[in-house]
């Protein structure tokens, strides 16, 4: 069973229906650290985005909403609602989130809160999405 921070325990209250039903799964995170490791240059355990080849960025604040993520993300991606992704963080959140993009769009916010790195990879389309601490939201290929 994977371990759990206070934001864990606040992430799966929320998602507690939808794991009930195994639209969401808890997993280890590490597998999907290595998968960032083995396709993008890491820094200090982050991505290096200044040595990924083709990205966007914006700047994004808590305040900004979800639209601003859901037209930077559609700006770059054709995705079906049920397509899954992972969302991991670098320090908060000691779980990976595996759940159907249509679930991880209406909890958004909540991931995007904790301060910390978050990763969001759609694995079928090769892609992910980073919203650092500092409040840049990258999005680049796998």
């Amino acid at each position: 069973m994977p371990m759990s921070s206070s934001y864990d325990d606040d992430i799966k209250l929320s998602l507690e229906e939808d794991i009930g039903i195994g639209q969401v799964q808890v997993e280890q995170p590490d597998k999907y650290f290595e998968l960032i490791d083995q396709f993008f240059p890491t820094s200090m355990n982050r991505i290096d985005w200044s040595q990924v080849s083709q990205y966007d960025m914006i700047e994004f604040e808590l305040g900004d909403g979800l639209d601003k993520i859901l037209s930077f993300i559609s700006k770059h991606i054709e995705m079906p609602l049920d397509e899954d992704v992972v969302v991991i963080g670098d320090d908060l959140i000691d779980n990976a989130y595996r759940l159907k993009s249509s679930i991880f769009f209406e909890n958004a916010l909540e991931f995007f809160s904790i301060p910390q790195h978050t990763y969001v990879l759609f694995p079928s389309s090769k892609k992910c999405l980073n919203l650092t601490f500092e409040g840049d939201l990258y999005f680049g290929p796998v």
